[in-house]
């Protein structure tokens, strides 16, 4: 039944695109760019990147003066990020020591 082709193509296309870990270096930030193990460069097309990793700032007022405050810095060149393969996207998973 077509339902079962459907099934197997499915299955095929999971098996060969399975998910690995690698670890990249920023190059750039705007646009994003990542630099893995000196043999692939991602540019944010392909990049998949969570909140966490993006710059944020808030407004707060403080005695009646509003300030921004940064939340979070986001990613910088030069920082070292792994990734998660998922098929021909990359997960940012986060920033990692070294």
């Amino acid at each position: 039944m077509l339902i079962d082709i459907i099934r197997e193509a499915a299955m095929g296309c999971v098996e060969e695109q399975a998910a690995g870990l690698l670890f990249g270096r920023v190059r750039t930030t705007e646009p994003l760019c990542i630099e893995v193990e000196n043999r692939l460069t991602l540019d944010e097309t392909r990049l998949i990147l969570p909140l966490e990793l993006k710059p944020r700032e808030i407004e707060a007022t403080f005695a009646g003066e509003s300030k921004m405050l940064l939340v979070a810095r986001g990613l910088l060149p030069g920082d070292r990020a792994a990734l998660v393969r998922l098929g021909e996207y990359y997960l940012v998973a986060g920033r990692v020591a070294g």
